[in-house]
């Protein structure tokens, strides 16, 4: 059911996003926000849970914003970038379509990544800061050829894809890192455009990561890496920024943990922006596994 608010234009409202409208939406991600999306991310997560999308529509029925409370497991939720056109902002409508979002589950616990200056806005709406993780965001593109990086001794690097003989190891390792179960099929290896590697040592999964298109400019959108080892995190970075070394070299767009600052002050890229994490209930998280965690999967729609 819409949700009207007359006071801010005539036909003004919120509602659940349909599905005829995902490619638009991402479209008002990257072109109208300059958002930096992977191809067909924002299409994947919809997939995966078709209610957790609101848009605010105007009378012409044009998307003028839109967010997302993605579903992580029973009782937590994850609300990701709140895109609003430039000239409906300043009227309430983050804060408004927050509220819708909380609304589908009113007792659950919901966290975010703040967006530094509008800190207070989330605070007003009941989230606290908690320490840890800090996300790094990271911008830029290869400008210098890439070194040679030596594979870590006993590992072996493999290409996963659905289907892969392999792919139950890299769900059960992912949900031992996050405290719960996601469906990777869905969200990560279903991609025609992307590239999954996996780091396997004594026949074990001891990592894995993610690189695809960005959708704004089709340069190069990483995340998630998880890994056992600094040592195994940086091959798998560095063999997915080989594979996708063209489209590095229009850009680079990717979110760390202060474990690979490294990573990106090596390749010279700026750092734009370092975002806090938040909760409702800060007391109620999962017990995820920060050591783990170099790369985020999408803070669109991903708590790590």
């Amino acid at each position: 059911m819409a949700e009207q608010y007359p006071g801010h234009g005539e036909g003004i409202h919120i509602r659940e996003l349909r599905p005829e409208e995902v490619e638009s939406a991402a479209k008002f991600w990257f072109e109208d926000l300059g958002f930096d999306v992977g191809v067909r991310l924002f299409q994947r997560w919809y997939d995966q849970d078709p209610e957790a999308f609101r848009c605010i529509v105007d009378e012409n029925g044009t998307i003028v914003a839109t967010a997302s409370a993605v579903r992580q497991t029973e009782g937590l939720y994850y609300i990701g970038t709140v895109g609003v056109d430039e000239a409906h902002r300043g009227r309430g409508l983050a804060k408004r379509l927050i509220r819708s979002l909380r609304r589908r589950d009113p007792n659950a616990n919901y966290g975010l990544s703040a967006v530094p200056s509008y800190l207070s806005l989330y605070e007003g709406l009941g989230f606290q800061v908690v320490e840890q993780p800090f996300a790094h965001i990271y911008k830029g593109a290869l400008r210098e050829p890439l070194k040679k990086t030596q594979r870590p001794e006993g590992t072996e690097l493999l290409e996963i894809f659905n289907g892969h003989p392999r792919f139950q190891e890299i769900e059960d390792y992912d949900a031992r890192i996050h405290g719960y179960r996601r469906e990777l099929g869905k969200t990560l290896i279903d991609d025609e455009d992307g590239v999954v590697y996996a780091m396997v040592r004594r026949e074990r999964i001891i990592g894995f990561g993610k690189v695809q298109s960005n959708q704004r400019d089709q340069g190069a959108w990483f995340g998630p890496v998880y890994a056992d080892d600094d040592e195994s995190a940086q091959y798998i970075f560095s063999q997915l920024l080989e594979r996708f070394q063209r489209q590095a070299q229009t850009s680079i767009y990717v979110i760390v943990s202060y474990l690979a600052r490294h990573w990106a002050e090596e390749l010279n890229l700026q750092l734009i922006e370092k975002s806090p994490r938040c909760y409702v209930n800060v007391d109620q998280v999962p017990a995820m596994l920060y050591q783990h965690l170099y790369a985020f999967d999408s803070l669109d729609f991903s708590l790590m």
